[in-house]
């Protein structure tokens, strides 16, 4: 997807699954941002799709709209005091995780509910693994 690329309501409905209402309901709360424009002339961007797939992945763990929409405003600006501390404990119904194959027989599993990394954080982790496995085998080889 086009950072640029501007985004109907019809069109969020069907990349995310959610229905107007409801992102007509989490803009009225402040979790998502307005719309650029108003009427039929409204547009969404890829930010507007970001904070919609962030604020179904929270609400798919439990948390309060309200906690929601502290995350989904710290993701914006990037700040990452907002990112919720969950027990280690907790393990939600729905957990989305990043699975990063770091070599045959080998992965890493990031929860991206439970951890603050972002998706380049784990490929940059995945990297470092790799990169420290094959130094291992040196060394072991050696």
């Amino acid at each position: 997807m086009d950072k640029n690329e501007k985004y109907s309501i019809e069109d969020l409905t069907n990349i995310t699954g959610i229905n107007k209402r409801n992102i007509r309901y989490y803009i009225s709360k402040g979790i998502i941002d307005n719309p650029f424009g108003q009427g039929k002339g409204a547009y969404y961007t890829e930010n507007h799709l970001k904070q919609i797939n962030e604020t179904i992945k929270w609400k798919r763990v439990g948390l309060p709209l309200e906690r929601i929409q502290s995350i989904v405003k710290g993701l914006v600006s990037e700040d990452k005091k907002h990112t919720p501390d969950l027990p280690s404990c907790f393990v939600p119904d729905n957990e989305l995780w990043n699975r990063l194959i770091i070599e045959n027989g080998i992965e890493l599993h990031i929860s991206t509910t439970r951890s603050s990394f972002s998706f380049d954080d784990c490929r940059h982790i995945q990297k470092r693994v790799s990169k420290l496995i094959k130094d291992f085998k040196s060394e072991k080889a050696s």
